[in-house]
């Protein structure tokens, strides 16, 4: 339990912090601290809602993985290094989104195969292919392993965009 609180304290109060320093630097303008506020308060919401499946896990799909596990931190992170979203740091988060439905759906397939023994596939014109599980899933596992470099080299060109402009 201390494994999974601790890091969740340290992160909040790092929350809470940012969530101070914009509200001492924005002179009162409550916009930018409200929004950061908003985002990590949402960014707990679906790590409990997501996990613990509330409301008989309506919070447990495909749709809500993408958006709590890929859109909401890329635009916690954004928004934390820029104070401020544009349309294109959406863009950005949508498609990070996507790249999470691609991989939560082939991760599935894939399990499913391992699971699975079937042993031959019959195609239409009556030819038996034998199978088997590392044949059916090669692909699909080197497909998840490239979409993860995919989202390391785009949130590295993120950052080193952010550092030298």
């Amino acid at each position: 339990m201390i494994a999974f609180l601790l890091p969740l304290a340290v992160a909040l109060g790092i929350g809470a912090y940012g969530v101070h320093v914009l509200y001492s630097s924005s002179r009162g303008n409550l916009v930018q601290p409200s929004v950061l506020l908003t985002l990590i308060v949402l960014e707990t919401f679906f790590l409990f809602a997501y996990n613990l499946d509330y409301l008989g896990g309506r919070f447990h799909n495909d749709l809500m993985f993408a958006f709590s596990w890929a859109f909401l931190p890329f635009m916690t992170s954004y928004f934390v290094n820029s104070s401020t979203i544009i349309l294109s740091s959406i863009l950005v988060g949508l498609g990070l989104a996507a790249t999470a439905m691609i991989e939560i759906n082939l991760s599935r397939w894939c399990k499913d195969f391992r699971r699975s023994s079937l042993a031959e596939m019959k195609f239409e014109d009556g030819t038996i292919v034998n199978l088997s599980t590392h044949l059916l899933i090669r692909n699909p596992e080197r497909a998840l392993k490239l979409i993860v470099i995919a989202v390391d080299l785009l949130g590295i060109g993120l950052m080193l965009g952010r550092i030298f402009g």
